[in-house]
């Protein structure tokens, strides 16, 4: 089975060649990676695509060229795979939604680094990847910023990690925090929706109560009271759909 790593590139930078040369060489090496896409987002004002696929074109190929001949035991197979089976590719940022939903057709559980990316940028994929159920998402950190720019055959294990975002506990209660306090705001605001249409109902009541105006009057406090009770946690219509 083919290994697919999808890398956000948001910087173009000539200090960020070692980060994505050291990003690809431990998918390589240690995640088994045999493809590599290198996304570039267009159509976002935080991220400026102009140049990014000189930038990996070049750039990133001759850092990763120069690393195998001094170092083909670590490289070697990172260079096969960089030359191989390597593509720049554009995302519009508008359309990531549509670019995951197409990925999720033609790819097994392909895998995401987000190291590049500013923070807000960074949450906003991380959101809509967990959303499309594309949850193998890593983030390539190096603990000790002195060596930022070192490459990769020159740093120990203990210099670096590679966080697989779904598995640290403090963001995913970070993120339990976040989601609770959304579910809240959405329960406020279908609350209020729910108590102002029974108040207009109460202060302007049918005059003919027949069957229809009965079944619309309940039908309505019913489209409010249902998600009400779903942000509640009382019900979860996923699973009563599933079923």
């Amino acid at each position: 089975m083919n290994n697919e790593m999808y890398i956000f590139v948001a910087s173009n930078n000539p200090k960020s060649v070692n980060l994505y040369v050291n990003i690809v060489s431990h998918a390589v090496n240690y995640l088994n990676v045999d493809k590599l896409h290198f996304i570039k987002i267009t159509n976002c004002e935080s991220l400026n695509d102009a140049g990014v696929s000189d930038f990996i074109n070049e750039a990133v190929n001759e850092r990763i060229i120069q690393n195998n001949r001094t170092n083909p035991e670590t490289y070697k197979k990172v260079y096969d795979v960089f030359t191989n089976n390597k593509k720049v590719v554009p995302w519009d940022y508008l359309l990531i939604k549509q670019h995951l939903k197409e990925l999720k057709k033609n790819s097994v559980n392909p895998c995401f680094d987000l190291s590049s990316l500013p923070k807000r940028i960074c949450l906003d994929f991380f959101t809509q990847l967990i959303f499309e159920g594309l949850d193998n998402i890593f983030i390539f950190e190096i603990k000790d910023t002195a060596k930022f720019n070192r490459p990769y055959h020159e740093l120990l294990p203990t210099d670096y990690d590679v966080i697989k975002i779904l598995n640290e506990s403090v963001f995913m209660y970070t993120l339990e925090k976040y989601t609770k306090k959304q579910n809240r705001d959405k329960m406020a605001i279908v609350f209020c929706s729910l108590m102002v249409s029974a108040i207009l109902i109460y202060i302007f009541p049918p005059t003919d109560l027949s069957f229809v105006n009965v079944s619309m009057i309940f039908l309505t406090l019913l489209s409010g009271l249902i998600p009400l009770l779903e942000l509640a946690g009382f019900i979860n219509l996923s699973k009563l759909w599933k079923k």
